[in-house]
């Protein structure tokens, strides 16, 4: 379904971050030690452009800077959520943590796209007691919040069913690897559908799947707009530090 490219932008989810954003309230205990904190910050016209192009590249502190001053000086919730699922996907910090949120949704979609960022916050150990705390209270451990297993999913993409696509779907946003790329292939080669395809790749960037960096990045480098291409460098270029060439 079309709405399944949206996940993040779900009218539950926008109402979670609308509440965060105007409320300042954390699902997490803000007292934390481990909390780094990023300031919001005023930037000139001059600042601005290049900030943005060194969080596309890939630098973490930029997308956090970024995502703050939409959500607190311009106030853009839709450019709010855009950085800092940009800033998770940088690495784990304050992005993390806002998307954190989503795993209190009411979509069954969101909720469980949440609980991996979750899952991920607390195996990293950002903010680990209260990622642990907030595990605990969805009824999860670590060890139950972690990705299903690849043996749980297809191995044809060309011949999924729509019981396995489900099935494909649900284990992808839960942070399975496999799942993402299916999907991805599938969308991609079978219903040749382009925008579902770069969801799903990105989804499976997102978990970690060295092919659906790579194929996200390329996906992006062929766009004309300039900062996806910058941004599909970056995958491209983590794909290749996650060991993956085009010949595997």
């Amino acid at each position: 379904m079309k709405t399944q490219q949206k996940i993040i932008k779900t009218k539950a989810g926008v109402i979670i971050f609308l509440i965060l954003f105007l409320r300042g309230i954390s699902l997490m205990d803000a007292q934390d030690k481990d909390i780094n904190y990023t300031p919001s910050k005023i930037f000139s016209e001059d600042e601005l452009p290049q900030k943005i192009l060194d969080a596309l590249r890939g630098d973490l502190q930029a997308s956090d800077e970024i995502a703050y001053y939409y959500g607190l000086i311009v106030r853009d919730l839709n450019e709010f959520i855009k950085w800092q699922t940009i800033a998770a996907e940088n690495g784990v910090g304050e992005g993390i943590y806002m998307l954190v949120s989503m795993s209190s949704s009411n979509n069954v979609d969101t909720k469980t796209r949440g609980l991996f960022w979750l899952y991920t916050m607390a195996k990293n150990g950002y903010r680990l007691d209260s990622a642990e705390r907030e595990l605990n209270r969805l009824g999860y451990t670590l060890e139950t919040a972690q990705p299903p297993e690849d043996s749980f999913f297809p191995d044809n993409y060309a011949q999924l069913s729509e019981a396995e696509l489900d099935l494909c779907k649900t284990g992808a946003l839960q942070g399975n690897r496999k799942a993402a790329l299916l999907l991805g292939k599938y969308y991609e080669e079978i219903t040749v559908d382009n925008e579902l395809s770069e969801y799903w790749y990105r989804i499976g960037s997102q978990n970690g799947s060295p092919e659906c960096q790579y194929k996200l990045g390329w996906m992006l480098r062929g766009k004309d707009n300039q900062k996806d291409q910058i941004r599909g460098r970056f995958w491209i270029d983590l794909a290749a530090q996650n060991g993956y060439n085009e010949e595997m």
